[in-house]
Protein backbone atom coordinates (compact mmCIF):
# COMPACT_ATOMS: atom_id res chain seq x y z
CA UNK A 1 0.00 0.00 0.00
CA UNK A 2 2.90 2.62 1.31
CA UNK A 3 4.63 1.31 -2.29
CA UNK A 4 1.74 2.08 -4.48
CA UNK A 5 0.90 5.85 -2.88
CA UNK A 6 4.57 6.30 -2.83
CA UNK A 7 4.53 5.44 -6.98
CA UNK A 8 1.47 7.59 -7.29
CA UNK A 9 3.03 10.55 -5.32
CA UNK A 10 6.08 10.05 -7.80
CA UNK A 11 4.42 9.92 -10.94
CA UNK A 12 2.93 13.40 -9.90
CA UNK A 13 6.12 14.86 -9.55
CA UNK A 14 8.22 16.53 -12.58
CA UNK A 15 10.43 14.56 -14.11
CA UNK A 16 13.55 16.62 -13.06
CA UNK A 17 12.95 16.68 -9.33
CA UNK A 18 11.32 13.08 -8.66
CA UNK A 19 11.29 13.18 -5.20
CA UNK A 20 9.49 16.64 -3.07
CA UNK A 21 12.18 18.40 -1.29
CA UNK A 22 10.45 19.26 2.15
CA UNK A 23 9.51 15.88 4.17
CA UNK A 24 6.85 15.64 6.73
CA UNK A 25 7.58 18.47 9.56
CA UNK A 26 7.62 15.75 11.73
CA UNK A 27 10.04 13.41 10.59
CA UNK A 28 13.76 14.31 9.76
CA UNK A 29 16.47 12.09 8.56
CA UNK A 30 18.16 12.23 12.80
CA UNK A 31 14.52 11.00 14.24
CA UNK A 32 15.67 7.08 11.68
CA UNK A 33 19.34 7.03 11.81
CA UNK A 34 20.57 3.75 14.09
CA UNK A 35 20.08 0.70 14.24
CA UNK A 36 16.85 -1.04 14.18
CA UNK A 37 15.91 -4.79 14.56
CA UNK A 38 12.82 -6.89 13.91
CA UNK A 39 10.88 -9.40 11.34
CA UNK A 40 9.79 -9.41 7.41
CA UNK A 41 7.13 -10.83 6.21
CA UNK A 42 6.31 -11.81 2.93
CA UNK A 43 2.80 -10.95 1.87
CA UNK A 44 0.47 -13.58 2.84
CA UNK A 45 2.39 -14.81 5.28
CA UNK A 46 4.09 -18.14 4.29
CA UNK A 47 8.10 -16.83 4.98
CA UNK A 48 9.65 -14.54 7.30
CA UNK A 49 12.42 -13.98 9.34
CA UNK A 50 14.28 -11.36 11.46
CA UNK A 51 15.92 -8.18 9.94
CA UNK A 52 18.64 -5.76 10.73
CA UNK A 53 18.52 -2.60 9.25
CA UNK A 54 21.13 0.62 9.71
CA UNK A 55 20.45 3.85 8.60
CA UNK A 56 22.79 6.37 7.68
CA UNK A 57 22.30 10.03 7.34
CA UNK A 58 23.71 10.43 3.43
CA UNK A 59 26.14 13.91 4.17
CA UNK A 60 26.44 15.01 0.82
CA UNK A 61 22.89 16.17 0.31
CA UNK A 62 20.18 17.01 2.20
CA UNK A 63 17.09 14.94 3.71
CA UNK A 64 19.15 11.69 1.82
CA UNK A 65 20.06 8.31 3.52
CA UNK A 66 21.93 5.04 3.20
CA UNK A 67 20.33 2.01 4.50
CA UNK A 68 21.85 -1.36 5.20
CA UNK A 69 19.42 -4.46 5.22
CA UNK A 70 20.55 -7.96 6.28
CA UNK A 71 17.48 -10.20 6.06
CA UNK A 72 17.98 -13.42 7.76
CA UNK A 73 15.87 -16.53 7.13
CA UNK A 74 16.63 -19.65 8.70
CA UNK A 75 20.64 -19.94 8.85
CA UNK A 76 20.63 -17.66 5.94
CA UNK A 77 21.93 -14.26 5.78
CA UNK A 78 21.47 -11.67 2.74
CA UNK A 79 22.47 -7.99 2.73
CA UNK A 80 21.69 -4.70 0.79
CA UNK A 81 22.98 -1.45 0.52
CA UNK A 82 20.54 0.99 -1.26
CA UNK A 83 20.23 5.15 -0.57
CA UNK A 84 17.12 6.65 -0.42
CA UNK A 85 15.77 10.28 0.45
CA UNK A 86 13.36 11.21 3.09
CA UNK A 87 10.13 11.92 1.29
CA UNK A 88 6.42 12.65 2.34
CA UNK A 89 5.77 8.98 1.96
CA UNK A 90 8.68 8.21 4.45
CA UNK A 91 11.80 7.28 3.54
CA UNK A 92 12.20 5.68 0.37
CA UNK A 93 14.71 3.72 -1.06
CA UNK A 94 14.72 2.17 -4.70
CA UNK A 95 16.05 -1.63 -5.40
CA UNK A 96 17.50 -2.83 -8.16
CA UNK A 97 15.70 -4.28 -10.86
CA UNK A 98 12.70 -1.63 -10.43
CA UNK A 99 10.50 -1.78 -7.11
CA UNK A 100 11.07 0.29 -3.44
CA UNK A 101 11.62 -0.09 0.31
CA UNK A 102 9.42 2.83 1.79
CA UNK A 103 10.12 2.93 5.52
CA UNK A 104 8.19 5.51 7.95
CA UNK A 105 8.33 5.83 11.53
CA UNK A 106 5.07 4.99 13.46
CA UNK A 107 3.40 6.25 17.13
CA UNK A 108 5.35 4.58 19.92
CA UNK A 109 8.75 5.02 17.91
CA UNK A 110 8.30 1.86 15.58
CA UNK A 111 9.69 1.62 12.20
CA UNK A 112 7.24 -0.10 9.67
CA UNK A 113 8.25 -0.54 6.27
CA UNK A 114 6.76 -2.27 2.77
CA UNK A 115 8.93 -3.44 0.00
CA UNK A 116 7.99 -4.33 -4.02
CA UNK A 117 9.78 -6.51 -6.28
CA UNK A 118 13.87 -6.03 -6.67
CA UNK A 119 15.90 -9.62 -6.99
CA UNK A 120 17.99 -8.56 -4.34
CA UNK A 121 15.34 -9.10 -1.89
CA UNK A 122 14.07 -12.52 -0.67
CA UNK A 123 10.31 -12.20 -1.96
CA UNK A 124 8.99 -9.45 -3.97
CA UNK A 125 6.50 -7.88 -1.74
CA UNK A 126 6.86 -8.30 2.11
CA UNK A 127 6.45 -5.48 5.10
CA UNK A 128 8.69 -4.69 7.85
CA UNK A 129 8.32 -4.17 11.68
CA UNK A 130 11.45 -2.69 13.25
CA UNK A 131 12.28 -1.36 16.89
CA UNK A 132 15.13 0.76 17.51
CA UNK A 133 18.18 -0.62 19.14
CA UNK A 134 20.50 1.98 19.36
CA UNK A 135 20.65 5.73 17.48
CA UNK A 136 23.47 7.05 16.33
Amino acid sequence: MLVALAAVGLANQPSAQPFADTPPAAVRVADLVGVWTGQWLADGGDRGGALEVILARDPAERHAMVAQVTFIEGGQSDTVRREGRLTRAGAFFGLVGGGAMVLTLERGGRLAGEFSGGPDMPVRRGSLDLIRMRKS
